[in-house]
């Protein structure tokens, strides 16, 4: 597995759920470079995404692992 998308599994796994913006600022990078990530890592089975309302504004989408990513072994 690329070395990014493991780091993206990573910070999910310690954080439960958590924004685009939340994993861009831990990982020092774009969020649309993060949001190409989770994007495969969704098509693979490995994240899912809810949404999460807010009193005002658009609602956020917050991404957590599913039990397939939970299942991985560490390398």
């Amino acid at each position: 597995m690329h070395d990014t998308r493991r780091a993206v599994l990573d910070l999910i796994g310690k954080q439960d759920r958590i924004t685009v913006s939340a994993l861009a600022e831990s990982l020092g990078m774009a969020p649309i470079t993060v949001r190409y990530h989770l994007n495969s890592l969704q098509a693979e089975g490995l994240v899912r995404v809810a949404l999460q309302r807010q009193d005002v504004g658009r609602p956020k989408h917050v991404y957590s692992l599913t039990e397939r990513a939970l299942g991985l072994k560490q390398p």
